[in-house]
């Protein structure tokens, strides 16, 4: 199969055919931090595993806004991508799903933190609703 690739102005995502589901992912933020990788196999514990030790920055304009979320709200977060990463199972070689039950509750989870803690310019139902 051939990949697929999408791509938004700089911001770019592709999928490539596999026996696993590897998660590999590259940000570019501005210096001082500058690139950042992680890559790992996507298993039960995996996020528990190889990110949730994993300490992250901040800048300077975002500090207000993560005082305000606290440290219960963030850790609500890991708790929810790791619910997601753990859930997520094989169905085949190349499929991969997540129970539908899950993504709802997860996704009334995440809505509720966007109410709480609003992003500028971000819309939250327009990405949490779309099913693959």
């Amino acid at each position: 199969a051939a990949p697929i690739e999408l791509r938004e102005g700089a911001r770019r995502a592709r999928l490539l055919p596999a026996d696993r589901l590897e998660i590999d992912v590259r940000i570019d933020f501005p210096p001082p931090v500058g690139a950042q990788r992680c890559a790992f196999v996507l298993e039960p514990g995996a996020f528990a595993r190889e990110l949730a030790w994993a300490r992250t920055f901040g800048f300077l304009r975002d500090v207000e806004a993560l005082r305000r979320m606290g440290e219960a709200d963030m850790h609500r977060c890991a708790e929810l991508m790791d619910r997601v990463l753990s859930a997520v199972q094989a169905h085949g070689e190349r499929d991969y799903r997540l129970d539908a039950g899950i993504r709802e509750s997860v996704a009334a989870d995440v809505r509720a933190l966007c109410v709480q803690h609003p992003l500028p310019d971000y819309n939250p139902g327009a990405d949490l609703d779309r099913s693959p």
